[in-house]
């Protein structure tokens, strides 16, 4: 049996390892169109050019001349986290491809807020039934509890010197450490592919993608993990969950830390003159409370809830 019969599946954490300028990307876009042929959607930070932007890119350097296939309809650039998670808790075919994702971690370094998030991320893609493919530089440069509990395959790409690349396939075999007295991975020869051929798909490698951490990937996955919902259920709440949490993050920004807005700054964030937000009161609509002078102030957790409640987030 070939590695890409069970790579995708459902529940996955993958990554691809190699330095820098040696056929990562290529390759994860290589196995993109694998996955896509097999009827999987596939969501990734990976830039590609349109096609009307492609005669430049060539002319400035950034593809080689060469004749493009156009993008597939199933494959969505996404760079943000929280529409990452709503897309992959959809259907029940997703690849989530995220590429030089800022991860830097070892396991001698304190974890960076980006590391904490990448390993709940990879709690929260299991946890919702997708595929994860982390593309990274180093073993080092994975978190070391997401490599050693959860990666199954390791893909270390190997270029030669006259320019062809091959890959290596390694397996997870988890096992238990008599001496450490707790489970350990090592990661076992499983397939070999020659020659993996250049993408003809227009990825911009000089300009990469980003991707932006809008939402706390550690809460989300401790409310989903408390919740007591199973993973069918879960993905039925994901949709109210993120918009919440992006709604309070957006609210948070716009607090600037402050504990209480004024009724001139809930109208700004509204978009609605602050006579509307004094009817809202008198209607019972929005709770606030006065100060001595009579000014309203509203909590952050009134906002959150009628902006959740009006859907502007």
């Amino acid at each position: 049996m070939s590695f890409i019969d069970t790579f995708f599946e459902d529940g996955n954490i993958n990554t691809i390892l190699a330095p820098p300028k040696e056929g990562k990307t290529n390759f994860a876009v290589w196995l993109a169109f694998q996955a896509i042929l097999q009827g999987y959607t596939v969501l990734s930070n990976i830039a590609m050019f349109k096609p009307e932007n492609i005669p430049e890119a060539i002319k400035r350097g950034w593809l080689h001349d060469t004749k493009f296939e156009p993008i597939p309809e199933k494959f969505k650039y996404i760079p943000l986290a929280s529409k990452l998670i709503l897309e992959a808790s959809q259907g029940d075919r997703n690849i989530v491809i995220i590429d030089e994702g800022g991860i830097s971690a070892s396991s001698s370094r304190a974890m960076t807020d980006t590391v904490v998030q990448f390993k709940y991320l990879g709690y929260s893609i299991r946890k919702i039934g997708a595929c994860l493919i982390i593309i990274a530089q180093t073993k080092g440069s994975i978190v070391p509890v997401l490599r050693k509990d959860l990666v199954d395959y390791e893909i270390h790409i190997i270029k030669h010197r006259n320019k062809t690349r091959d890959t290596e396939i390694l397996k997870s075999n988890r096992y238990y450490n008599k001496e450490k007295r707790d489970y350990d991975v090592d990661f076992t020869p499983y397939d070999y592919i020659k020659n993996i051929p250049y993408s003809t798909v227009a990825y911009d490698t000089r300009h990469p993608g980003g991707f932006t951490w809008d939402i706390d990937l550690h809460s989300f996955y401790q409310e989903i993990a408390e919740s007591g919902y199973d993973s069918v259920e879960i993905r039925r709440e994901i949709p109210r969950i993120i918009n919440n949490m992006v709604a309070e993050k957006k609210i948070d920004e716009h607090l600037k830390k402050r504990k209480f807005m004024r009724t001139s700054s809930v109208a700004d964030l509204f978009k609605v003159h602050p006579d509307t937000i004094r009817n809202w009161v008198d209607k019972g609509i929005i709770n606030c409370i006065r100060t001595e002078g009579g000014d309203r102030l509203f909590s952050r957790s009134e906002v959150t809830k009628l902006a959740i409640n009006k859907g502007i987030f």
